[in-house]
């Protein structure tokens, strides 16, 4: 089950679609059995139906996994978009989260061939802050007249081989992914780098550990 209207939540059904799974949103899931993985990509607002029957994984770019599940049994994630450009997804757990989160989320991941790594809990995770830095002195600089967006993409692409759809100056189109936005969209708008990054919103488990692409997710 993948919960969720984030452009993050729509490249995860697709990625998991392709890998074989049968995705349901939290509606369609009340009418089948139990998922294997619940994916929270909310950012804490409320679902259209409970999420519950399944260990869950949250997306953690709304705040720290401890804010959005205290006390709770999930585990955290994070990935960077373009998600099929994305060879990394984060993960995060809390001293009450369930080694059949931690176990399915890794699986789950690892079958959309992506690799993924343990950190502390935090907004955002490691790559996510990074991002934000990025962002942020990028505005600086474009607020600071030092450069226009068209030369923050430039610096960025070919001098420190950022992808170029990922761009922190590179204006969204219809045409492109829309998990990006515009530095400069974010200046006239007074926006911050965490806004930005939510508007962007592998490792084997344990021997004897079944989850196959094609059972419900």
């Amino acid at each position: 089950m993948i919960a969720g209207e984030s452009p993050l939540a729509f490249e995860l059904r697709e990625a998991a679609g392709e890998a074989g799974w049968a995705v349901a949103d939290p509606l369609e899931a009340q009418e089948l059995a139990s998922p294997f993985l619940i994916l929270d990509l909310t950012g804490g607002e409320e679902p259209e139906a409970p999420l519950q029957g399944a260990p869950q994984a949250i997306c953690v770019t709304a705040g720290s996994l401890a804010a959005l599940d205290p006390g709770g049994s999930a585990v955290g994630f994070h990935a960077l978009p373009p998600l099929r450009s994305s060879r990394l997804v984060e993960l995060t757990r809390g001293p009450d989260s369930a080694e059949s989160a931690a176990r399915a989320a890794e699986r789950f991941f690892q079958t959309l061939g992506k690799h993924t790594l343990w950190i502390g809990d935090t907004p955002g995770l490691v790559l996510g802050r990074i991002v934000c830095q990025v962002v942020n002195e990028a505005a600086f600089a474009l607020g600071e007249g030092l450069g226009s967006a068209e030369d923050i993409d430039a610096g960025m692409i070919h001098g420190l081989n950022y992808r170029e759809e990922s761009s922190p100056g590179r204006t969204r189109s219809a045409s492109t992914t829309s998990s990006q936005c515009s530095t400069a969209l974010m200046l006239e708008r007074g926006r911050s780098a965490t806004e930005w990054l939510r508007c962007c919103a592998g490792s084997d488990g344990p021997g004897g550990w079944d989850a196959s692409p094609g059972r419900l997710l």
